[in-house]
């Protein structure tokens, strides 16, 4: 979660720093994010998005339930609510 972190604020404080935002009007930074090359917001856009999917990725593997059974021919098993059972 760090890691996703670092790279979404990462790209969003590279992004403000090119535009000044805070350090000169509003008006000025809005007008210097109109003009930077596409480039820049590509690559703004690139890793802000990749620190979204390695946050996604970690929760989605960090927070799952998972459960292997090993069952034989004629054993059952309860899976949400569900029971299971292994005829063959």
């Amino acid at each position: 979660i760090g890691l996703a972190a670092w790279a979404f604020f990462g790209a969003l404080a590279e992004f403000a720093e090119r535009i000044r935002l805070f350090r000169i009007p509003l008006r000025d930074s809005l007008n210097r994010a109109r003009h930077l090359p596409r480039s820049a917001w590509g690559m703004t856009l690139a890793h802000a998005f990749l620190g979204i999917s390695i946050a996604g990725m970690t929760g989605t593997s960090a927070w799952q339930t998972e459960a292997i059974r090993s069952m034989k021919p004629g054993d059952s098993a309860e899976v949400a609510g569900y029971v299971i059972r292994f005829d063959s």
